[in-house]
């Protein structure tokens, strides 16, 4: 009976004391003191780590990623950096041991840095080949995969592993510089230039963009310096002095954007810039180099109508047809309505290179607001939505990262007729970003060899509305037949050019054309308040009151040519280009002088380096040297009806000659306003010194900062409008704030 007690006995702890060491039955023991359990509390066990609950190893086995830190059982932490043409990556945990358990779950990165809140697998068992876990990834994504590894004793250690897509946007955009020339035009997948300086220039500012806008982009001073540590968005300035006959390196990185601002892979792109300035014993020129003073009159090619002289001839009480039929000759006015007049179509990129992304959203980033892209909803809230190319589809992502595709080309309408376009789209203005702009119509995604070509389609009066207050002054102070003047004219140059395939341009290279309506941040478009027009009632009823009204000439739709300013006389088509067109034919015009417009009269002096220096940056024919050695010693121009010089034969001190044939060549290549000048040559009898070389063109009037200066000489430099930078001035002053100042009073009355 002893016996059978004590094999009871024995029996009875061995059966609670096995299952208590392998965790399944808690031991409690009964003392003075109440109860002690040996079993490990829940809440301590979840996170206790132990010899027991380590992974054995972790492994990538997608091609084209990588971890940047090795495995070791008691790191818990890792990256894994997923190149740009990587989209799905298979993550592999090793179990230490036949007890353990695991499970995992996946996160993504919000704009705000958080983590959305995924949900947890179930625990499970096996061998290393069933734990294997794919996970897909987005271009500019973050995503965080974290394991949980538990012991037989309930304890839980966590691993977690961190996964960045590059972007596609590691790309630069532009490349430009306040002095000097570089070796080549810019091209995104060229990473090496050279920047050349006159010897009288000591220092350039170069400015790197970046091809997506929230791009970050370092910069640095030589090849293995340290990068700026405060990445810019978008772009990055760097100015850089070289003393006479020496050479400076900079490097610009340009650094893909995620969706939100979190940290970028290691995918980036480095473009290098030699900068070499010219030895030059001194700063001065030779003494029997002459000077040049150039006295003219105008400001642009000078064909058809002067938007100055309009609205003088309008404030002295001439009506619209008159103004027209003063600067185009032989003219009339009638109703034509073009063959596609619901099909104006408009390329966004004013580079007209087509981008690889775009961000495009609703009227509003609210959830009232909604696209409807090939038939399909999609609501405000999760925008915007950014589109990309993907093979030779457009693949569109939502700002929480959830994926749609199309085909190869989609059509895109907002609510209320009006689609925003995040990203910079039409014009270039320096007065302000020309991000967040609303456009009336539809917007149409095409993919072309691997990029994506943005065009606004919408009905001639809407293409017109955002035309003409870029084209001419549309305030309260404005001449109304002036106004109707330039919605003919406007109309009459776009007339034929309805259903265009790739769409015109909405630069001064065909017309400006600004759109409907601007935020002045994403913040305010998610809000949806403080919108800026950039219509105005004043131009949208000129448009209105002159439907379908253009110039005919022989029963043909002109093109009807407009520039700021005429000078005294307009000169005819074979002059300033090559061929003569009958409605273009040179006329007296006393109204632009009679205006007050700054740029009707204009002197210009250089001395004859300074000269070559002009002609050999603006690329006309010249010889090695020129601007540096060589000099122009006399220039003999012809000239044309009404005082416009048609062509001029440089004489350079080398003893070549050069000639520069048709006068908007000649105001091109020299640099001028307009190519309606006289010239007188001096030669001093000596000097002690001048300014340095390659002095930047008088523009006629006091800067107001730097920026401005130097925005103003690219639109300058660039061709564009007069009328259009003097806009862009009086928005930077701030004085007469016309369609640019913000409201306030949120939506405009025509929406």
């Amino acid at each position: 009976m002893k016996a059978w007690k004590i094999t009871t006995a024995t029996l009875f702890v061995v059966m609670l004391t096995v299952p208590t060491m392998l965790g399944a039955v808690p031991l409690h023991v009964h003392t003075p003191i109440g109860t002690v359990s040996t079993a490990v509390p829940e809440a301590d066990a979840r996170r206790r780590n132990t010899a027991n609950n380590q992974l054995r190893n972790l492994r990538v086995l997608t091609a084209g990623t990588g971890f940047t830190q090795s495995f070791a059982p008691t790191r818990c932490g890792y990256i894994i950096n997923v190149r740009e043409n990587v989209g799905r990556v298979v993550i592999q945990p090793t179990r230490g041991n036949n007890q353990q358990t695991i499970r995992h779950r996946a996160e993504n990165r919000q704009p705000n840095l958080s983590w959305t809140n995924g949900s947890w697998s179930g625990w499970r068992s096996g061998n290393a080949a069933n734990n294997s876990i794919t996970i897909n990834i987005n271009h500019g994504q973050e995503r965080r995969l974290r394991f949980q590894v538990r012991d037989r004793a309930g304890n839980i250690r966590e691993y977690s592993v961190h996964l960045r897509r590059a972007s596609t946007n590691t790309w630069a955009s532009g490349l430009t510089t306040n002095a000097g020339s570089f070796n080549r035009g810019f091209n995104r997948s060229v990473t090496n230039y050279t920047l050349n300086l006159p010897a009288g220039t000591a220092s350039a500012r170069l400015r790197l963009t970046s091809e997506h806008n929230n791009a970050h982009v370092w910069a640095r001073g030589g090849t293995s310096g340290a990068w700026a540590t405060d990445a810019g968005r978008g772009g990055r300035n760097m100015t850089v002095s070289v003393a006479p006959g020496a050479s400076r390196t900079v490097q610009f990185n340009v650094r893909g954007a995620f969706s939100g601002p979190a940290p970028s892979p290691a995918r980036d792109r480095i473009y290098t810039v030699t900068i070499n300035r010219a030895a030059g014993a001194t700063n001065t020129v030779p003494a029997t180099t002459p000077i040049f003073t150039l006295s003219g009159s105008g400001w642009g090619h000078g064909v058809g109508m002067s938007q100055n002289g309009a609205m003088q001839m309008a404030r002295e009480g001439r009506t619209a047809n008159q103004i027209l039929q003063h600067y185009f000759t032989g003219v009339t006015i009638a109703q034509r309505t073009p063959a596609n007049e619901t099909r104006m179509r408009v390329n966004l990129d004013a580079g007209r290179a087509n981008r690889t992304q775009w961000r495009i959203g609703p009227r509003d980033g609210t959830a009232g607001s909604s696209l409807t892209i090939n038939n399909s909803n999609f609501t405000g809230a999760n925008a915007p939505y950014t589109f990309t190319v993907n093979g030779n589809n457009i693949r569109m992502t939502n700002r929480n990262g959830a994926v749609t595709n199309f085909g190869s080309s989609i059509r895109i309408t907002g609510t209320g007729g009006l689609t925003t376009v995040l990203d910079q789209s039409g014009p270039p203005l320096p007065s302000a970003s020309h991000r967040f702009v609303r456009y009336r119509g539809t917007m149409e995604l095409t993919v072309v060899s691997g990029r994506l070509r943005l065009v606004n389609e919408l009905p001639m009066q809407q293409y017109l509305y955002g035309v003409v207050p870029r084209e001419i002054p549309s305030g309260n102070n404005a001449i109304r037949t002036a106004i109707e003047a330039q919605a003919i004219a406007a109309r009459s140059f776009a007339h034929s050019h309805t259903n265009n395939a790739t769409g015109v341009s909405s630069t001064v290279s065909f017309q400006v054309y600004g759109g409907h309506s601007r935020f002045a941040s994403e913040a305010n478009w998610r809000s949806g308040t403080a919108v800026t027009n950039l219509e105005h009632a004043n131009s949208n009823g000129a448009v209105d009151r002159t439907n379908r009204q253009v110039l005919l000439h022989g029963g043909n739709v002109v093109r009807a040519y407009y520039s700021a300013c005429n000078g005294n006389h307009t000169a005819n088509s074979e002059d300033v280009w090559s061929s003569r067109i009958g409605h273009l034919r040179a006329v007296p015009d006393p109204f632009c002088g009679r205006s007050g417009h700054a740029g009707h009269n204009w002197t210009l002096t250089m001395t004859g380096m300074e000269l070559a220096e002009r002609l050999r940056v603006r690329g006309a024919s010249v010889p090695a040297g020129a601007g540096r050695t060589v000099y122009v010693t006399s220039f003999n121009s012809t000239r044309a009806t009404g005082g416009w010089v048609r062509s001029v034969r440089v004489n350079w001190s080398n003893g070549t000659s050069t000639t520069i044939s048709n006068a908007d060549n000649v105001r091109i290549r020299m640099g001028l306003r307009s190519s309606n000048f006289t010239a007188t040559r001096t030669v001093p009898t000596g000097r002690a010194a001048i300014a340095p070389l390659g002095a930047d063109i008088d523009l006629g009037f006091e800067p107001l900062s730097l920026d401005l200066d130097d925005a103003i000489e690219e639109l300058v430099e660039g061709d564009y409008s007069p009328l259009y930078i003097t806009q862009e001035m009086r928005n930077y002053q701030d004085e007469d704030c016309g369609t640019y100042c913000e409201s306030g009073d949120g939506e405009d009355s025509e929406e």
